[in-house]
Protein backbone atom coordinates (compact mmCIF):
# COMPACT_ATOMS: atom_id res chain seq x y z
CA UNK A 1 0.00 0.00 0.00
CA UNK A 2 2.95 2.24 0.34
CA UNK A 3 3.05 3.17 -3.53
CA UNK A 4 -0.47 4.65 -3.04
CA UNK A 5 0.20 7.45 -0.34
CA UNK A 6 2.33 10.20 -1.09
CA UNK A 7 2.48 13.47 0.22
CA UNK A 8 0.02 16.37 -1.53
CA UNK A 9 2.35 19.25 -2.92
CA UNK A 10 1.58 22.10 -0.01
CA UNK A 11 0.09 20.10 2.61
CA UNK A 12 2.16 21.49 5.35
CA UNK A 13 1.41 21.07 8.97
CA UNK A 14 1.22 24.35 9.19
CA UNK A 15 -1.81 26.07 11.00
CA UNK A 16 -3.96 26.06 8.47
CA UNK A 17 -4.10 22.35 8.54
CA UNK A 18 -5.57 22.48 11.94
CA UNK A 19 -8.80 20.90 11.53
CA UNK A 20 -10.33 17.49 13.81
CA UNK A 21 -9.12 14.35 11.24
CA UNK A 22 -5.50 15.70 10.85
CA UNK A 23 -5.09 16.81 14.56
CA UNK A 24 -5.99 13.08 15.74
CA UNK A 25 -3.45 11.42 13.39
CA UNK A 26 -1.02 13.46 14.03
CA UNK A 27 -1.55 12.47 17.87
CA UNK A 28 -1.95 8.63 17.12
CA UNK A 29 1.20 8.80 15.08
CA UNK A 30 2.88 10.00 17.76
CA UNK A 31 1.74 7.65 20.17
CA UNK A 32 2.47 4.81 18.05
CA UNK A 33 6.01 6.72 17.30
CA UNK A 34 5.20 6.22 13.48
CA UNK A 35 5.14 2.33 14.31
CA UNK A 36 1.29 1.85 13.05
CA UNK A 37 -0.78 -0.47 14.41
CA UNK A 38 -0.10 -3.56 15.41
CA UNK A 39 -1.77 -7.10 17.71
CA UNK A 40 -1.06 -6.34 21.12
CA UNK A 41 1.53 -8.81 23.08
CA UNK A 42 -0.64 -12.23 24.37
CA UNK A 43 -3.58 -11.39 21.83
CA UNK A 44 -2.33 -13.01 18.99
CA UNK A 45 -5.58 -15.85 18.52
CA UNK A 46 -7.60 -13.70 20.85
CA UNK A 47 -10.82 -12.14 18.58
CA UNK A 48 -12.41 -10.76 21.08
CA UNK A 49 -12.10 -7.25 23.01
CA UNK A 50 -14.35 -5.51 26.06
CA UNK A 51 -16.56 -3.26 24.66
CA UNK A 52 -15.98 -0.37 27.16
CA UNK A 53 -11.82 -0.76 26.16
CA UNK A 54 -12.78 -0.04 22.44
CA UNK A 55 -12.23 4.21 22.02
CA UNK A 56 -13.97 5.48 19.07
CA UNK A 57 -12.24 8.26 17.15
CA UNK A 58 -15.22 9.44 14.77
CA UNK A 59 -13.55 12.54 13.69
CA UNK A 60 -10.78 10.28 11.92
CA UNK A 61 -12.17 6.82 11.35
CA UNK A 62 -16.01 7.61 11.03
CA UNK A 63 -16.22 9.34 7.38
CA UNK A 64 -20.05 9.54 7.98
CA UNK A 65 -23.14 10.23 10.22
CA UNK A 66 -24.45 7.73 12.45
CA UNK A 67 -27.82 6.46 11.40
CA UNK A 68 -30.54 5.08 14.00
CA UNK A 69 -31.97 2.96 12.05
CA UNK A 70 -29.22 0.78 11.19
CA UNK A 71 -28.27 0.90 14.99
CA UNK A 72 -31.44 -0.64 15.25
CA UNK A 73 -30.89 -3.13 13.02
CA UNK A 74 -28.03 -4.47 14.29
CA UNK A 75 -29.73 -4.45 17.37
CA UNK A 76 -32.60 -6.75 16.43
CA UNK A 77 -29.75 -8.98 14.78
CA UNK A 78 -27.86 -8.69 18.15
CA UNK A 79 -30.93 -10.44 20.21
CA UNK A 80 -31.60 -13.11 17.15
CA UNK A 81 -27.23 -14.03 16.91
CA UNK A 82 -26.03 -12.78 19.93
CA UNK A 83 -23.23 -11.05 18.25
CA UNK A 84 -22.24 -8.94 15.00
CA UNK A 85 -19.62 -9.19 12.87
CA UNK A 86 -16.36 -8.24 14.15
CA UNK A 87 -15.29 -4.78 14.54
CA UNK A 88 -11.78 -3.41 13.38
CA UNK A 89 -9.63 -2.50 16.34
CA UNK A 90 -6.33 -1.42 16.42
CA UNK A 91 -4.08 -1.51 18.93
CA UNK A 92 -1.65 1.31 19.93
CA UNK A 93 0.60 0.27 22.45
CA UNK A 94 -1.46 2.11 25.24
CA UNK A 95 -5.25 1.43 24.29
CA UNK A 96 -7.28 0.13 21.46
CA UNK A 97 -9.09 2.36 18.90
CA UNK A 98 -12.15 1.90 17.05
CA UNK A 99 -11.45 2.11 13.03
CA UNK A 100 -14.22 0.20 11.63
CA UNK A 101 -17.75 -0.63 12.88
CA UNK A 102 -19.03 2.62 15.13
CA UNK A 103 -22.76 1.39 14.09
CA UNK A 104 -21.78 -1.84 15.40
CA UNK A 105 -20.09 -0.29 18.66
CA UNK A 106 -23.22 1.56 18.79
CA UNK A 107 -25.65 -1.57 19.20
CA UNK A 108 -23.48 -3.52 21.41
CA UNK A 109 -23.26 -0.15 23.67
CA UNK A 110 -26.82 0.14 23.78
CA UNK A 111 -27.50 -3.64 23.67
CA UNK A 112 -26.10 -3.90 27.57
CA UNK A 113 -22.60 -5.20 26.16
CA UNK A 114 -20.26 -2.74 27.81
CA UNK A 115 -18.78 -4.70 29.53
CA UNK A 116 -18.49 -7.75 27.45
CA UNK A 117 -16.08 -9.28 25.21
CA UNK A 118 -17.37 -8.81 21.45
CA UNK A 119 -15.72 -10.07 18.24
CA UNK A 120 -13.15 -8.28 17.10
CA UNK A 121 -10.65 -7.64 14.15
CA UNK A 122 -7.25 -6.67 15.14
CA UNK A 123 -5.92 -4.17 12.58
CA UNK A 124 -2.21 -4.17 11.96
CA UNK A 125 -0.68 -1.34 9.83
CA UNK A 126 -0.18 2.67 9.61
CA UNK A 127 -2.49 5.32 10.61
CA UNK A 128 -2.70 5.87 6.73
CA UNK A 129 -3.55 2.35 5.78
CA UNK A 130 -6.26 2.27 9.04
CA UNK A 131 -7.95 5.95 7.70
CA UNK A 132 -8.96 3.71 4.13
CA UNK A 133 -10.07 0.56 6.19
CA UNK A 134 -12.42 2.92 8.30
CA UNK A 135 -13.69 3.64 4.56
CA UNK A 136 -14.16 0.33 2.49
CA UNK A 137 -17.18 -2.05 2.33
CA UNK A 138 -15.97 -5.22 3.51
CA UNK A 139 -18.47 -6.82 5.88
CA UNK A 140 -22.34 -7.47 5.58
CA UNK A 141 -23.00 -5.66 8.53
CA UNK A 142 -21.29 -2.51 7.22
CA UNK A 143 -24.11 0.00 5.41
CA UNK A 144 -22.87 1.00 2.50
CA UNK A 145 -21.73 4.99 1.94
CA UNK A 146 -24.05 6.52 -0.20
CA UNK A 147 -22.76 9.45 -3.10
CA UNK A 148 -22.53 12.08 -0.41
CA UNK A 149 -20.98 10.36 1.78
CA UNK A 150 -18.36 8.94 -0.63
CA UNK A 151 -17.85 12.56 -1.46
CA UNK A 152 -16.97 13.78 2.02
CA UNK A 153 -14.93 10.85 2.73
CA UNK A 154 -12.86 11.85 -0.50
CA UNK A 155 -12.64 15.28 0.72
CA UNK A 156 -11.12 14.21 4.08
CA UNK A 157 -8.00 12.40 2.71
CA UNK A 158 -7.74 15.28 0.47
CA UNK A 159 -7.58 17.21 3.28
CA UNK A 160 -5.32 15.02 5.67
CA UNK A 161 -2.75 15.45 2.54
CA UNK A 162 -1.19 11.95 2.29
CA UNK A 163 -2.69 10.04 -0.53
CA UNK A 164 -2.26 10.04 -3.91
CA UNK A 165 -5.00 10.40 -6.35
CA UNK A 166 -5.47 6.75 -6.97
CA UNK A 167 -5.38 5.42 -3.45
CA UNK A 168 -8.98 8.19 -3.06
CA UNK A 169 -10.47 6.52 -5.71
CA UNK A 170 -9.98 2.84 -5.24
CA UNK A 171 -11.34 3.96 -1.45
CA UNK A 172 -14.17 6.07 -2.33
CA UNK A 173 -14.89 4.87 -5.90
CA UNK A 174 -15.17 8.81 -6.33
CA UNK A 175 -13.82 9.68 -10.28
CA UNK A 176 -10.70 11.66 -10.99
CA UNK A 177 -12.11 14.52 -12.46
CA UNK A 178 -14.20 14.90 -8.92
CA UNK A 179 -11.03 14.55 -7.49
CA UNK A 180 -9.15 16.46 -9.33
CA UNK A 181 -11.51 19.24 -8.78
CA UNK A 182 -11.61 18.82 -4.98
CA UNK A 183 -7.65 19.27 -5.04
CA UNK A 184 -7.95 22.65 -6.55
CA UNK A 185 -10.58 23.99 -4.11
CA UNK A 186 -8.38 23.03 -1.60
CA UNK A 187 -5.15 24.83 -3.25
CA UNK A 188 -6.80 28.01 -4.08
CA UNK A 189 -8.82 28.04 -1.16
CA UNK A 190 -7.51 26.50 2.14
CA UNK A 191 -7.65 28.77 4.58
CA UNK A 192 -11.61 28.78 3.89
CA UNK A 193 -12.64 25.53 3.39
CA UNK A 194 -9.91 22.92 5.55
CA UNK A 195 -11.90 22.68 8.27
CA UNK A 196 -15.15 22.27 6.59
CA UNK A 197 -15.95 18.39 6.83
CA UNK A 198 -18.65 18.35 3.76
CA UNK A 199 -18.10 18.73 0.30
CA UNK A 200 -20.85 20.49 -0.71
CA UNK A 201 -20.17 23.31 1.47
CA UNK A 202 -16.74 23.44 0.57
CA UNK A 203 -17.54 23.71 -2.88
CA UNK A 204 -20.10 26.58 -2.07
CA UNK A 205 -17.88 28.45 0.00
CA UNK A 206 -15.25 28.41 -2.46
CA UNK A 207 -17.36 28.85 -6.02
CA UNK A 208 -20.44 30.53 -4.58
CA UNK A 209 -23.81 29.54 -4.23
CA UNK A 210 -24.74 29.93 -8.05
CA UNK A 211 -22.34 27.51 -9.82
CA UNK A 212 -24.10 24.78 -11.68
CA UNK A 213 -23.84 20.96 -9.56
CA UNK A 214 -21.38 18.52 -11.24
CA UNK A 215 -23.47 15.18 -12.04
CA UNK A 216 -21.78 13.71 -9.21
CA UNK A 217 -22.85 16.55 -6.60
CA UNK A 218 -26.79 16.66 -7.93
CA UNK A 219 -26.82 13.28 -7.90
CA UNK A 220 -25.48 12.93 -4.01
CA UNK A 221 -27.62 16.13 -3.26
CA UNK A 222 -30.37 14.12 -4.67
CA UNK A 223 -29.84 11.01 -2.94
CA UNK A 224 -29.16 13.35 1.00
CA UNK A 225 -32.97 14.13 0.06
CA UNK A 226 -34.13 10.68 -0.37
CA UNK A 227 -32.25 9.56 3.11
CA UNK A 228 -34.16 12.39 4.74
CA UNK A 229 -37.57 11.30 3.74
CA UNK A 230 -37.09 8.00 4.02
CA UNK A 231 -35.55 7.80 7.54
CA UNK A 232 -38.83 10.20 8.26
CA UNK A 233 -40.94 7.57 6.70
CA UNK A 234 -39.46 5.04 8.70
CA UNK A 235 -40.01 7.10 12.30
CA UNK A 236 -43.51 7.71 11.49
CA UNK A 237 -44.72 4.26 10.84
CA UNK A 238 -41.63 1.96 11.45
CA UNK A 239 -41.77 -1.41 8.90
CA UNK A 240 -45.38 -1.87 8.33
CA UNK A 241 -45.77 -0.59 5.19
CA UNK A 242 -42.91 -2.45 3.98
CA UNK A 243 -44.00 -5.74 5.45
CA UNK A 244 -47.52 -5.00 3.72
CA UNK A 245 -47.64 -4.26 0.49
CA UNK A 246 -51.21 -4.56 0.10
CA UNK A 247 -51.31 -1.72 2.50
CA UNK A 248 -48.49 0.06 1.10
CA UNK A 249 -50.26 0.11 -2.53
CA UNK A 250 -53.04 1.81 -1.22
CA UNK A 251 -51.20 4.76 0.90
CA UNK A 252 -49.12 4.83 -2.12
CA UNK A 253 -52.23 5.47 -4.33
CA UNK A 254 -54.45 7.81 -1.64
CA UNK A 255 -50.67 10.00 -0.96
CA UNK A 256 -50.08 10.88 -4.86
CA UNK A 257 -53.31 10.37 -6.56
CA UNK A 258 -53.41 10.67 -10.20
CA UNK A 259 -49.51 10.78 -10.10
CA UNK A 260 -49.34 7.48 -8.92
CA UNK A 261 -48.57 6.11 -12.88
CA UNK A 262 -46.02 8.52 -12.83
CA UNK A 263 -44.43 7.32 -9.76
CA UNK A 264 -43.90 3.61 -11.08
CA UNK A 265 -42.84 5.16 -14.40
CA UNK A 266 -40.38 7.15 -13.02
CA UNK A 267 -39.07 4.34 -10.91
CA UNK A 268 -38.85 2.09 -13.60
CA UNK A 269 -36.50 4.70 -15.61
CA UNK A 270 -34.51 4.90 -13.28
CA UNK A 271 -33.54 1.45 -13.48
CA UNK A 272 -35.22 0.60 -9.55
CA UNK A 273 -38.43 -1.49 -10.78
CA UNK A 274 -38.55 -4.51 -13.58
CA UNK A 275 -40.52 -6.52 -14.06
CA UNK A 276 -39.85 -10.15 -15.34
CA UNK A 277 -41.51 -13.51 -16.27
CA UNK A 278 -41.72 -14.76 -12.16
CA UNK A 279 -43.14 -11.27 -10.86
CA UNK A 280 -41.83 -7.72 -10.12
CA UNK A 281 -38.59 -6.81 -8.70
CA UNK A 282 -37.30 -3.99 -6.95
CA UNK A 283 -34.01 -1.92 -6.51
CA UNK A 284 -35.61 0.29 -3.39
Amino acid sequence: MTEDIEENAGASEDSSMSFAAAEARKALIEEMRDSGFARPAGMQNSAHAVLKDIQPMRELFQPREEYESHVKDLMDALKVHGELDPILVGWTGKRTILIEGHHRHTAYKRGGFLDEPVAVEWFEGSVDEAVCASMMPNTKHKLPMVLQERLNAAWRLIRLGTFSKSRITKVTTVGDGQIARMRRVLKAHRDEVIGVEEWSRASKIATGRGTVRTEDEHEAWIEGLVETYQEKVRRAVGNKLASNPAMMARVLSRYCGNNLPQVFHAAKELGLLEIEDDGLTSDF
